[in-house]
């Protein structure tokens, strides 16, 4: 898929109700050039971009993005079970690692998932258990 034409699906899709916007890394280590950017529609439909580099600390000069647009069973549940949590932890607010917007009839929610934050945890859960090519951090 092209770049331009998922970033504008993204765009799209990101302002119907009952989608999930998702931007981030985790920023350290091998993964510090990385970030994933995307959404899913409550039909577990999945438009992403995934950014990596330059890492001036593995002397990287350039940037690599892909985009892909997939169908992930089960993803829209996993996600609304990340965001809904309502026994969040602390998390440190000097560093965000995912920033998510979720579209609702009333609104725009938006919540910014931290280190030490129970999301996190939750977060990289689905992740693990639902590899993609959107999420690929190192």
């Amino acid at each position: 898929m092209s770049v331009p034409n998922v970033l504008q699906s993204m765009t799209q899709t990101r302002s119907e109700v009952g989608t999930i916007y998702v931007s981030g890394g985790y920023y350290d280590g091998a993964s510090a050039d990385q970030t994933a950017r995307f959404v899913v529609t409550p039909d577990d439909q999945l438009i992403c971009t995934f950014q990596s580099g330059p890492n001036a600390s593995f002397g990287e000069t350039e940037t690599s993005v892909t985009a892909h647009r997939l169908t992930v069973p089960g993803l829209h549940r996993a996600m609304m079970g990340v965001l809904s949590q309502t026994n969040v932890g602390p998390g440190d607010d000097d560093f965000t690692n995912f920033t998510a917007e979720q579209r609702t009839p009333s609104g725009l929610n938006t919540t910014q998932i931290n280190i030490g934050d129970s999301r996190a945890d939750a977060l990289q859960n689905v992740f693990v258990s639902m590899p993609t090519p959107c999420w690929a951090f190192n």
